[in-house]
């Protein structure tokens, strides 16, 4: 009975039943979520999706981010679904993965193809939200070891494009079980150790998840039961449409993996408190609970190598004193004044660091010393992380974020425009009309 209850949530949610609180979360990460594909549509990870789908004929159906020119909707999607994740600032949740860019690229892309209002497009982002959130729970309660947002995004996207197309139960079951076998597998071990473009499978997360529902709507049949054995399924599924697990979620203050953010912001804290210039340190000391070691290297490779460096990410917060997609980039890898500074930082494993996160709260508690050269030992302790619900970002700084993305390639104007796009989403006639919005070139 669990894929059809969730095949029932799906289907019968309506805007006027989610509460306020709700609507506007989902408003705030739909426009995080179209801030980080504008910013990382200039990436490398990005430009070769396109540049590999240019090669593609197909009907022109679907507004692609730095494309002159409209693709298939699941082109479309796997290429604004890499665009979105490219820079690690993607919004994600305690449960595990990012559910904002494996869902909204593929909606929106569908919704601009078959010209869906602003209004069904909000209620079948949150649907996707919230099943997707109960598949990431699942595959916790079930041991099943993936990095999970392609896997997960597949059964989220599937639900909000099922939702899209207007399927009724059973078309959005089949589009669930479609979803059971088309999901990308992306384990931990094939994104760690280097960086991976493939980030955790979200691309093809968002062409698989829209390809779903599109064919179940043509009749191909999935399991109707795929989730009916997991186990705690009935409990799990239960709360769709009682606890909207969408207000648990975190939006990202630095564009990095999660685990560097605390001792990021210790570090941003220490350098604003005290003054420090970069040639003033010493040695920084960084004590995290337990952590993979490639989070230790010192020589980035790449982009994505950069995002889960601490070393590199503390450099890049003690050089600028800020850190955002301007500071973890492309062109920063080999910054000396940076790589300097990542060779003075050591890590160590702490028992009064471990991650205690738990519902509603991320805990990836760190202490960071910085050791001076003329004799000071500084220190900062971070708690919880930033960016989760007891920490959420203000209205102000998710705007900021937003804006420092979205005015390089739209302008003021246009930023400002898609802005009130999104506070009005369930207003507007036609999704295609965001999609026109925040479409560019580099």
């Amino acid at each position: 009975m669990s894929t059809k209850v969730a095949a029932q949530f799906i289907h019968t949610l309506q805007l006027k039943d989610i509460p306020p609180e709700v609507v506007q979360e989902a408003k705030t990460r739909i426009l995080d979520t179209l801030g980080t594909t504008l910013g990382g549509m200039v990436t490398t990870t990005a430009r070769g999706a396109r540049a590999w789908l240019e090669s593609w004929e197909g009907a022109p159906e679907a507004t692609v981010f730095g494309s002159q020119r409209k693709m298939p909707v699941p082109l479309a999607a796997f290429a604004n679904g890499i665009a979105a994740s490219a820079l690690d600032y993607d919004d994600g949740h305690w449960a595990g993965g990012h559910p904002s860019p494996g869902i909204l690229p593929g909606a929106l892309a569908l919704g601009e193809a078959r010209r869906v209002s602003g209004k069904r497009l909000l209620e079948a982002f949150v649907a996707g939200w919230e099943v997707y959130i109960r598949i990431a729970q699942l595959f916790l309660e079930n041991g099943q070891i993936t990095h999970s947002t392609g896997c997960t995004g597949t059964f989220g996207l599937a639900a909000a494009c099922a939702k899209l197309l207007e399927l009724d139960v059973h078309g959005t079951q089949e589009a669930l079980g479609l979803a059971a076998v088309q999901a990308p597998l992306s384990p931990p071990a094939a994104t760690a150790p280097t960086g991976c473009s493939v980030k955790e499978g979200i691309g093809w997360g968002n062409m698989a998840g829209v390809s779903c529902a599109l064919l179940a709507e043509r009749g191909f049949i999935g399991t109707l039961t795929i989730l009916d054995k997991a186990k705690n399924a009935p409990e799990v599924t239960a709360t769709l449409g009682q606890k909207y697990e969408i207000l648990d979620g975190y939006i990202k203050p630095y564009p990095t993996g999660r685990v560097n953010h605390s001792p990021i912001e210790a570090t941003l804290n220490l350098a604003r408190a005290y003054n420090l210039k970069p040639e003033q340190v010493k040695q920084v000391v960084v004590e995290l609970g337990g952590f993979s070691s490639h989070l230790s290297t010192k020589r980035p490779v790449n982009l994505q190598h950069a995002q889960y460096s601490v070393p590199f990410s503390i450099g890049a917060a003690l050089v600028f004193r800020q850190v955002t997609h301007r500071e973890i980039a492309e062109d920063q890898i080999k910054n000396p004044t940076i790589l300097a500074i990542a060779d003075r930082v050591e890590m160590v494993r702490s028992p009064e660091f471990e991650n205690t996160s738990a519902p509603g709260v991320e805990k990836y508690p760190t202490r960071v010393t910085v050791h001076t050269t003329d004799g000071r030992t500084l220190s900062e302790i971070i708690r919880i992380t930033k960016g989760s619900p007891p920490r959420r970002l203000t209205v102000d700084e998710v705007m900021t974020k937003f804006l420092s993305m979205a005015v390089p390639r739209l302008g003021e104007q246009r930023s400002a425009q898609v802005i009130q796009l999104v506070n009005n989403l369930e207003h507007i006639e036609n999704a295609g009309q965001l999609a026109n919005a925040v479409h560019c070139l580099e």
